[in-house]
């Protein structure tokens, strides 16, 4: 993984605590993509495991204030944007279990194509999260909403908040240049 962009690139996607993530993100001309760490943050979360078993990639913010929200690889050297609107979320977090089997993997390897995003799936803007103003990512077709805190330059974390459902699912991700 090459971690390149350099730190004022950072707020370009909205990732620095308490920037306006329409400003950072009028400056932008590029889409910037983060990856999903390979470090598994395991918190009691039915989706645990879950991303990184389908081969969840990461995200990619573009200048436009939109994003795709769920990028995984399909194969070894290519990555597709998937539509979070198509995935019956509710069915996904009770049935959780069956999302971490290797047959789950297989499965979905196959059903990408299906499930590909023809246009970026979510927006970014500032929201409160615990009392801090923090970059956001809303899901056009589920309640879902992405908040994100800077760890360092190449680093952000972040927390998947569903509407009705007070677990919160954290990750970590890395700045990546585009695969």
């Amino acid at each position: 993984m090459h971690l390149r962009a350099s730190d004022a690139d950072l707020p370009l996607y909205g990732m620095s605590i308490g920037a306006l993530a329409r400003k950072a993100f009028s400056t932008c001309s590029k889409k910037k993509t983060w990856d999903e760490s390979l470090e598994f943050i395991p918190t009691g979360h039915p989706l645990d495991g879950v991303l990184e078993n389908l081969g969840w990639f990461g995200k990619r913010f573009n200048a436009d204030m939109r994003a795709d929200a769920l990028l995984f690889w399909s194969g070894k050297r290519r990555l597709i944007a998937l539509d979070p609107g198509i995935v019956p979320l509710r069915l996904a977090l009770r049935f959780h279990t069956i999302g971490r089997m290797r047959i789950a993997r297989n499965l979905f390897s196959h059903l990408q194509r299906g499930l590909r995003a023809k246009v970026p799936v979510a927006s970014l803007r500032t929201m409160p999260f615990s009392g801090v103003a923090s970059a956001a990512m809303l899901y056009d077709d589920q309640p879902i909403v992405d908040y994100f805190r800077r760890i360092d330059q190449h680093r952000i974390m972040g927390a998947m908040t569903i509407r009705g459902d007070e677990r919160i699912y954290f990750f970590e991700l890395k700045r990546v240049d585009e695969p």
